[in-house]
């Protein structure tokens, strides 16, 4: 799926994003390293519904996983393209983009429109008061919705 759009990534973006990426699969991959394999936690679950879809996009939007560096983080990416609730989101994901262009989703806004969060108009300054309140544990304070169960 591409974007809509005739302007081009800001100089650095995807070199950015590739840099932000390796850090965070360096932390993984010392986690997963000393962990059973390819299940680091002995059945796939929440945490690998977390990350697959993370992980199977990196391509769309130019990054990449070095099998060299990162051998742990792509054994267990390997094993949940592999796994049949992955192999059937994935067939899923792939129809729903196959007729995404027949679509009327939103497609000229996407991808690069805020940049890197950290670095836009202090948008983390207007994120943190909905963060504080989830650590507090009231995640609807002030945004319309109730916290109460019907």
């Amino acid at each position: 799926m591409e974007a809509d759009r005739d302007d081009k990534p800001p100089p650095g973006l995807l070199e950015a994003g590739q840099k932000d990426i390796d850090t965070v699969f360096d932390r993984l991959e010392r986690m997963l390293r000393p962990r059973p394999q390819p299940w680091p936690f002995h059945t796939p679950g929440v945490v690998e519904c977390a990350w697959f879809a993370n992980l199977a996009a990196l391509r769309t939007f130019g990054l990449a996983i070095e099998l060299e560096r990162f051998p742990a983080v792509m054994n267990w990416f390997k094993a949940m393209r592999t796994h049949p609730v992955f192999v059937a989101d994935a067939k899923r994901t792939a129809a729903f983009l196959k007729d995404l262009k027949h679509l009327t989703h939103e497609r000229k806004r996407l991808f690069w429109s805020c940049y890197r969060a950290d670095l836009t108009d202090g948008l983390w300054l207007k994120l943190m008061p909905a963060v504080r309140r989830l650590r507090r544990g009231n995640p609807a304070q002030g945004t319309g919705v109730s916290s109460a169960s019907p």
